[in-house]
């Protein structure tokens, strides 16, 4: 028995993975958000950082700036996903 569906996929919900690792060895997808917790100083203070596609390569850029910062092994040991822009845009409020 053949069995055919036919489902409409919002193509701005399409996300490309990075090939890279979260610190909990989940893989980091574009429009992730990422928390991390990097200032031993101030360990209770979070940073969050969305991941995008910027320029030759993947990036992470904070809520309310314009900057962009290389993904790189770092943020992987240092950050877990949290969530995505698409299903969890109120992670992104400053």
């Amino acid at each position: 028995m053949d069995f055919f569906c036919h489902c409409v996929v919002d193509a701005s919900t399409i996300c490309q993975c990075t090939g890279l690792k979260d610190k909990n060895g989940k893989l980091i997808w574009e429009n992730d958000i990422l928390s991390g917790h990097i200032d031993v100083e101030f360990p209770e203070d979070e940073t969050r950082e969305r991941v995008v596609w910027h320029e030759n390569g993947w990036c992470t850029s904070e809520p309310g700036y314009d900057d962009y910062e290389e993904l790189d092994d770092f943020d992987s040991e240092n950050f877990e996903v949290i969530g995505n822009k698409i299903d969890n845009p109120e992670l992104l409020e400053v």
